[in-house]
């Protein structure tokens, strides 16, 4: 058998064969809190990542806004002439 660096936990029979009505529940059901911290750690990456994404969509957005803010500018200068 291997040798595990923690033993494994034995989860109690409760009796209770019914499905877990969500993913959380039955994480929840099957290993309790060594999971959440795992799946609260995966949110918290995942949501860091957005600010790579960010900076790109940012400057296009400022990019476009220059783009539209000299469009006004030239009709105007037109109309004037």
């Amino acid at each position: 058998m291997t040798d595990f660096l923690f033993r494994p936990r034995r989860i109690p029979s409760t009796g209770d064969d019914t499905p877990a009505a969500s993913l959380f529940g039955y994480v929840w059901r099957m290993s309790g809190r060594h999971q959440l911290w795992i799946c609260l750690l995966a949110v918290v990456a995942f949501i860091s990542g957005f600010e790579r994404l960010a900076t790109p969509l940012r400057e296009l957005i400022a990019y476009y806004r220059i783009a539209a803010q000299a469009n006004v500018q030239h009709k105007m200068i037109a109309r004037w002439m």
